[in-house]
């Protein structure tokens, strides 16, 4: 099985990080959106992490028992933001998702909904993938890592 996108440009993750530290969602959240404070596409960093714990108090966003993809819809970003986290130990986000191996974080401006949902679904199909979550999950460094997700995950025009 093959690793390629389902589309044609890039959104590379603008933060990595393989030794997530936190133990639950909310530190995990805030451990991600702390790669994020500073970067250009982050226009109101306070606000955009008050909505991604506001949005994962309504649920976790899990694609699996490994994969979890929080995310807002915001005006406090100005184009999709992802920040990837990996957890060595497991990361708690609830009953049904006690280790989640893998956090990605996005940020999506409220006037994207059309290129977030195409993205998201070429993405939840991406990941459904065991070839790319493994790939993904045993990715011995950061640039190995990011080897892997300019291979799996879903490219969007900018």
């Amino acid at each position: 099985m093959s690793l390629a996108p389902t589309s044609h440009a890039t959104v590379s993750p603008d933060f990595i990080n393989l030794r997530l530290g936190a133990t639950t969602a909310p530190e995990a959240l805030r451990e991600l959106h702390g790669g994020l404070v500073g970067n250009a596409a982050v226009d109101d960093a306070e606000l955009f992490l008050r909505q991604l714990l506001e949005r994962h108090a309504l649920g976790a966003n899990c694609f699996s028992q490994e994969i979890a993809v929080p995310h807002a819809r915001t005006t406090a970003v100005n184009r999709i933001v992802l920040a990837i986290g990996r957890s060595s130990t497991g990361v708690f986000f609830d009953e049904k998702n006690p280790s989640i191996r893998l956090v990605l974080l996005i940020g999506v401006p409220i006037n994207a909904v059309t290129e977030y949902l195409r993205w998201m679904s070429n993405l939840a199909r991406t990941l459904r993938s065991p070839l790319a979550k493994e790939a993904l999950i045993n990715a011995p460094d950061t640039e190995a890592f990011k080897t892997v997700c300019s291979l799996c995950i879903p490219q969007t025009k900018p």
